[in-house]
């Protein structure tokens, strides 16, 4: 498993934004990009406050889990793609 694909933002204008507008920008890229799936960290080197990624579940009207210890594929199931942390149960 791995990306197909990366998008860099970058632009000095958003340079000091807060956590909403930094979702907010991002949720528009998100949107206009349509990736499978979303992977974001609760924290960044320069704000931490941990919502950023819970705003842009919600501005996009998408679910938000927090904390996931293993993603599984719908598509197939085998043990390679259904890792689990030790102690985790179904």
């Amino acid at each position: 498993m791995g990306a197909a694909k990366a998008v860099i933002v970058s632009d000095d204008a958003l340079r000091g934004t807060d956590a909403l507008g930094t979702a907010k920008v991002l949720a528009a890229v998100i949107e206009r990009e349509r990736p499978d799936l979303v992977l974001a960290a609760t924290e960044s080197s320069d704000g931490y406050t941990g919502t950023t990624p819970v705003q842009i579940a919600e501005l996009l009207g998408l679910p938000s889990i927090t904390f996931a210890k293993s993603v599984r594929s719908r598509a197939r199931r085998s043990k390679s793609s259904d890792r689990r942390s030790p102690g985790m149960t179904r």
